[in-house]
């Protein structure tokens, strides 16, 4: 199947989103923020990226901006434990393949 970059700063949410993109028959690859994910879509060209909100040195959004200056047809997916009106707006702008809620507590970087 298809290399899938995680991006998310909890070591639990990494595992078993791992765990269950393996079972899945993908091969998951794992960021714990946005400047190492942008540093592995670079050397490992993934198929898909999920990328949660809230990381520790920046937002989802900011990570996908990032990814698609690199590759403007990078597919990403965002998780959100809530997402405000104005970030699901610009995640449609900026063509992200979905928005997920995510089971997991994020890493405030407030």
């Amino acid at each position: 199947m298809g290399r899938i970059l995680v991006v998310h700063a909890s070591l639990e949410a990494q595992e078993m989103l791992s765990l269950e993109l393996r079972r899945a028959g993908h091969e998951p690859m794992i960021a714990v923020n946005g400047r190492h994910a942008l540093e592995q879509y670079h050397a490992r060209k993934p198929d898909l990226v999920i990328v949660d909100m809230l990381l520790p040195d920046m937002d989802g959004l900011s990570c996908v901006r990032s990814l698609r200056a690199l590759d403007p047809y990078a597919e990403a997916i965002l998780l959100t434990e809530r997402a405000r009106p104005e970030e699901l707006q610009e995640a449609r702008r900026l063509g992200v393949a979905g928005v997920l809620q995510s089971l997991f507590a994020s890493v405030s970087t407030h």
